[in-house]
């Protein structure tokens, strides 16, 4: 026999009336004993009805409650997971914080009291930005999706949350100007160990050129492996970190040069191959930012890569092209965030707009020259 109760929240105002209250919104638990079995967990619904309804399906027998672990433990064996399925050490860690969050915020519960008003709630106590947000929901969504699997939930509602509006920051490659200060910083970089000055300038102009001339991400670069890069004829092949897709392009000289003149301090060019990748990859942002600082320019490590694509299409390099080189799946990505930067593209919206002649002046193409020049 199950017995239906309030499991009052902090929140409740009625949490004080005990279990007897249950004119409130909380979630609805039963507990007594199926077939000899103590039970006490959640009915997964916070309308009374439906509770009653549900405990009687367990009664006959035709839905039995099944066995659901505590959050934190079926976190662990989620990222256990996606360590056997080689997943990306920084994709493993970023999933690991957010889910943490969430395992903290949950407080104790077992898998199936995460429901959809628990996430909506959760959703509404992280104080980020919306492009955070989102992939926060896409992580919890795979989470979810492995516990339904095994039966700890009864559904992804992670998938009945709504995602954040993104407003999506523009493409803003580096100009020419700001490109010329922070390669003159790079030859003013300074280290407390004056023997390591120029071993500083260098990594840096070296790294600083090889992420412009080949739109690699910063973990790729910090990840270059020397049997990857022929330095003679400049042939470039990896396998990109983030889509496991393999790359080839050649660099330009200079990039090339630049690697070269570093010291060959084993199977990499940015990293010793001791310690944690990810700390490394964050140990190279911080010197691009130090960079970004001397040279006194607003900037971040994937407008390099920005200005890498951007630089292709204004010159009148094929998209498809473009997304080859940088390792995207699919063409709609590179579209999402370079099609304004497209001549041929550009050339047809502004052919089309110069045919409009609504007066029947004869005021359409022949009194306006389509641009050549990407508005940027």
């Amino acid at each position: 026999m199950l017995d239906l109760y309030r499991r009052h929240t902090p929140e409740c105002t009625h949490a004080k009336d005990g279990r007897t209250w249950n004119r409130c919104k909380c979630p609805i638990w039963c507990a007594g004993d199926l077939e000899g079995v103590p039970v006490r967990q959640s009915t997964r619904t916070r309308d009374w009805a439906r509770a009653a309804k549900r405990i009687q399906e367990w009664e006959r027998a035709k839905d039995k409650p099944r066995y659901s672990p505590k959050l934190d433990k079926a976190i662990a064996l989620y990222l256990a997971d996606c360590t056997a399925r080689k997943l990306a050490p920084n994709t493993i860690a970023s999933y690991k914080i957010i889910l943490t969050h969430l395992a903290k915020y949950s407080d104790g519960a077992r898998c199936d009291e995460i429901d959809l008003d628990k996430l909506t709630e959760f959703r509404g106590t992280r104080k980020i930005e919306a492009s955070t947000g989102v992939k926060e929901l896409t992580a919890i969504r795979a989470f979810c999706g492995f516990c339904v699997l095994r039966k700890w939930m009864p559904e992804n509602y992670a998938k009945m949350v709504r995602p954040p509006k993104v407003d999506r920051c523009p493409t803003l490659p580096f100009e020419r100007e700001e490109i010329a200060k922070i390669m003159d910083a790079c030859g003013r970089m300074t280290t407390d160990n004056p023997a390591l000055v120029d071993l500083v300038r260098k990594r840096a102009r070296a790294a600083i050129l090889t992420l412009m001339y080949s739109g690699l991400r910063i973990s790729d670069l910090t990840k270059l492996e020397r049997s990857t890069v022929d330095l003679k004829s400049r042939k470039m092949v990896l396998r990109v970190m983030k889509t496991r897709e393999s790359l080839g392009m050649t660099l330009h000289a200079d990039a090339a040069e630049a690697l070269a003149a570093l010291p060959d301090i084993g199977r990499y060019f940015f990293w010793t191959g001791n310690g944690d990748l990810v700390t490394a990859v964050k140990n190279m942002r911080r010197t691009i930012d130090r960079v970004f600082k001397l040279a006194g320019v607003d900037g971040h490590p994937h407008r390099f890569r920005d200005t890498f694509s951007v630089g292709l299409l204004e010159q009148g390099e094929d998209i498809r092209t473009v997304q080859l080189l940088l390792g995207h799946k699919s063409l709609k990505t590179t579209e999402k965030h370079y099609a304004p930067f497209v001549r041929s593209l550009q050339r047809i919206l502004d052919a089309a707009t110069a045919k409009l002649d609504f007066l029947g002046n004869g005021s359409g193409t022949n009194h306006v020259q389509p641009a050549v020049e990407v508005v940027r």
